[in-house]
């Protein structure tokens, strides 16, 4: 048996009672993400997913997209 177990198990507890709000990371951080993983992708996976994005859409700016439907949906 793991030395940690409890550890995980305590974990994992907090995390079920904690509300899925407080885990929501924001427009501001999903957009940092996305940037981030841009600046990481190869040229060819670059142009397809500029290929399905609209034109001079950025993928920073489609991450955000469900955030922007949950809010209308909640209105």
């Amino acid at each position: 048996m793991s030395k940690y177990r409890h550890v995980y198990i305590v974990t994992f507890a907090v995390l079920l009672i904690i509300p899925s709000s407080v885990l929501a990371w924001g427009v501001k951080v999903t957009r940092f993400v996305a940037l981030i993983a841009e600046a990481h992708l190869n040229a060819s996976t670059r142009d397809k997913i500029k290929a399905i994005l609209p034109k001079n859409d950025t993928l920073a700016k489609a991450s955000i997209w469900p955030d922007e439907v949950r809010k209308a949906l909640h209105r």
